[in-house]
């Protein structure tokens, strides 16, 4: 058996569309190097199947005769465990994000040192109580101790309710958080059934498992797409993990759920569920997980250990001791005192800060403040300078009024300074594996230039064989005939 004098022409055509295919990958490239998400693809090139050489009589010619290049696959230039690792440190690097912003929030509630926080609030409020010490008759000195107390309650009510509405909105921003959430698994769920489908269109099935050896299509672009919602995903919650079908469909796992599987789609994920991972220390990443945090830990007058539940403990500390000292005290006209700072129900820390006022009585008529001691005349300071001991006494959790607020500022500034110590180290984890990505994954003009050039050669070269093989054929078709005629 011969072959076919038109095979050289077959073996340069395919010389041809090979790296027209391959120049044609590398124009989609330059194209797409500004896209989002986009991976650098390439065509893989191999040889074409040979003829055989074995014939019924024997060898028709020495060795296996090529028969020049094909394009294989198209290949996403793609590191899968770079990934991993760089969506676990972005769930990580999201979640201290939100707990710094939470962090530095509260402590702009609470400015110190500040003339507006409350540690001096506190120390003008003991400051006019000397002053009444000192002139316990002057009505002037009573004014500004009556005002003293109506600023300090307005620092707590005012400091409380930026708090409160840092929860509100903290619960607002999980809610739509959630949401998001919820539409990307939508999006990877519809992408899975896409990738699935051309898949499977001509792939090369095992006839005993029905499994695909090899697949029919390459959905390149489309598991870009789908990647990039992984990777916002990540930003939002952590994924535990992403495993594949031999369809190259996802089942993704986010925060210890089961959210994508190729058989049943996305599974929306509810705030309960989400509040039940963040409790059994599940869900440990992402927007989410500082976003829970500040909600049910930083802000949450139900946890002891919140700033807003410390400033509550403070104001009911300071409402107790001041209003226990006031009515062991007599006012001008020698009547016992009466209740100094007021208190709306129910009684107890809880809620303290924000229900903290100033006797309305007191504001009114300043007389009513009890400076002097039992059977000693309305002129004496005795209870005044009780006062003013107060703010040296141990009343609030083991400690005086000002060393537990300072307690609380250190402890805040300590937390803080923490967060953005670890938000900047993981920032720099990140950022290395995001260059790490960028260069195996990121379209580079000036590879591609030098690839288009190589295959343009490859393509003036083949197209030069064609050439050559036109004008022999013309030679034997239209240049020889039959000897003598």
């Amino acid at each position: 058996m011969g072959v076919s004098t038109f095979n050289g022409i077959n073996i340069a055509l395919r010389g041809l569309l090979a790296q027209q295919r391959a120049l044609d990958v590398t124009t989609h490239n330059i194209a797409n190097a500004s896209t989002e998400g986009y991976t650098r693809q390439e065509a893989l090139l191999q040889a074409a199947d040979p003829i055989s050489n074995v014939s019924l009589w024997g060898m028709v010619f020495p060795g296996q005769l090529g028969q020049g290049v094909t394009v294989d696959s198209y290949r996403r230039i793609r590191d899968v465990f770079n990934d991993v690792q760089l969506r676990g440190a972005a769930s990580e690097q999201a979640s201290l994000d939100v707990r710094y912003r939470e962090l530095h929030a509260i402590s702009l509630a609470m400015p110190e040192p500040s003339d507006y926080g409350l540690r001096s609030q506190l120390q003008r409020f003991f400051e006019s109580w000397h002053e009444v010490a000192n002139a316990p008759e002057s009505l002037a000195a009573r004014h500004a101790l009556a005002q003293s107390g109506q600023s300090l309650a307005t620092t707590f009510n005012h400091t409380a309710r930026v708090l409160a509405d840092m929860r509100v909105n903290d619960d607002a921003e999980i809610t739509a958080g959630i949401g998001e959430m919820n539409a990307i698994l939508a999006g990877v769920a519809e992408l899975n059934t896409q990738i699935g489908q051309l898949v499977l269109a001509g792939a090369e099935l095992d006839p005993a498992t029905l499994q695909i050896v090899r697949p029919g299509q390459a959905p390149n672009d489309l598991l870009d797409r789908r990647d990039l919602l992984l990777d916002k995903l990540a930003e939002i919650a952590d994924i535990t993990s992403v495993t594949y079908d031999d369809q190259n469909r996802a089942t993704v796992v986010v925060a210890g759920l089961t959210v994508v599987t190729p058989a049943a789609g996305a599974t929306p994920v509810t705030r309960a569920q989400l509040d039940a991972q963040f409790a059994s220390a599940t869900l440990t990443g992402g927007q989410l997980h500082g976003l829970l945090e500040a909600h049910g830990n930083m802000l949450n007058e139900a946890n002891p250990a919140s700033y807003i539940s410390q400033l509550n403990l403070l104001a009911q500390s300071l409402h107790d001791a001041v209003n226990a000292q006031h009515a062991l005290g007599i006012d001008l006209s020698g009547t016992a005192g009466g209740v100094f700072f007021d208190m709306s129900a129910p009684a107890g820390p809880p809620g303290a800060a924000t229900r903290l006022r100033m006797s309305a009585a007191l504001l009114a008529t300043p007389n009513l403040i009890a400076a002097g001691g039992a059977g000693q005349g309305p002129g004496s300071a005795t209870n005044a300078n009780a006062m003013i001991a107060l703010q040296d006494a141990l009343t609030t959790g083991g400690a005086t009024f000002r060393n537990y607020y300072n307690g609380l500022q250190s402890g805040l500034g300590a937390t803080t300074q923490s967060t953005q110590r670890s938000l900047e180290a993981q920032g720099i984890i990140v950022g290395g594996l995001a260059d790490r990505r960028s260069s195996t994954s990121d379209v580079s003009l000036d590879e591609e230039m030098t690839s288009m050039i190589r295959f343009q050669h490859a393509y003036a070269a083949a197209s030069r064989i064609l050439s050559a093989m036109d004008e022999n054929l013309d030679r034997l078709i239209n240049g020889t005939g039959r000897v003598g005629l």
